[in-house]
């Protein structure tokens, strides 16, 4: 899938929490902090926090940073749907994430909760 294919018709709220969801799920599956992630990427900690709880418009060089240090493309930040094969660690963080009031349901379609 393309990245214009991903980003096609998408708000705001929805690319941040495609992002949001995505750069956690990739990091937590390869066992990394987000501590460790932003030391070794060369951003702030605060920064990774604040993009995994969608609260903010990280700049293309910060996400970059992410996406090589982390080995992926960085259409995979933004791609629709999420990553399987993270097992315990999805679990884990499905117990201590609270989904930004826009994300209906994990892995479904974004769209507003009522």
């Amino acid at each position: 899938m393309t990245f214009r294919e991903v980003m096609r018709n998408k708000t705001l709220e929805e690319v941040r929490a495609n992002l949001a969801l995505n750069l956690r799920t990739i990091r937590l599956s390869k066992g990394i902090a987000q501590e460790r992630l932003a030391l070794d990427a060369g951003v702030d900690r605060t920064v990774v926090s604040k993009i995994e709880r969608a609260v903010t418009n990280p700049s293309i060089e910060i996400l970059l940073k992410l996406a090589n240090q982390l080995d992926v493309d960085l259409n995979d930040l933004f791609a629709n749907k999420l990553l399987v094969g993270v097992g315990a660690n999805l679990k884990r963080w499905k117990k201590c994430f609270t989904p930004p009031p826009y994300v209906a349901v994990l892995g479904s379609k974004l769209k507003p909760k009522k």
